[in-house]
């Protein structure tokens, strides 16, 4: 549907001067984006990089003229590449502060429309090294050869569940 603009001006005698120009308005849609990482639910640990995967569309534009900014509720825009690559994707790594953060990812299209996501995730203070300790056999047992000897150990860690972790003998 075109709409039609008119610019009249009068001066102090009535003479009047009109322009008139017609549009054809065109009706865009934001990029559609999705985070993919870092994964929202998950904790994370300050000193280790973060990975970041954004993926952005927009049925008008090329994804290389998409314009992408990571940001966090604590720590501001995050120093990670503003270009999306010609597949949509948007990649990069950083560290975070230790805290709740909510993560977002903005992307802006040529005609300055911005789709985003956000996500909710826990970075938690420095990994921890996980604790070890051979409990059985003690250190300087002996055996006769071809006997049967059973290994008992104890682990912990401050910073995962038990189940995650690789053990390894």
């Amino acid at each position: 549907e075109t709409m039609t603009v008119t610019l009249e001006v009068r001066d102090q005698l009535n003479a009047v001067a009109t322009d008139t120009i017609v549009l054809n308005p065109v009706l865009t849609e934001a990029p559609a984006v999705r985070i993919d990482a870092p994964v929202s639910g998950e904790r994370y640990y300050a000193g280790n990089p973060i990975s970041f995967l954004g993926v952005a569309s927009d049925p008008e534009d090329a994804a290389d003229l998409l314009v992408a900014e990571w940001s966090s509720s604590l720590d501001g825009v995050l120093a990670l590449p503003t270009t999306i690559s010609s597949s949509g994707t948007n990649t990069g790594s950083v560290n975070l502060t230790e805290g709740d953060h909510q993560i977002t990812f903005s992307v802006t299209d040529t005609v300055a429309k911005v789709g985003s996501d956000s996500v909710f995730i826990e970075v938690g203070p420095e990994n921890s090294e996980p604790t070890r300790s051979i409990i059985a056999p003690m250190s300087g047992s002996v055996g006769a050869p071809n006997d049967l000897v059973s290994f008992v150990g104890q682990v912990n860690d401050p910073d995962q569940p038990l189940p995650t972790l690789l053990l390894e003998w």
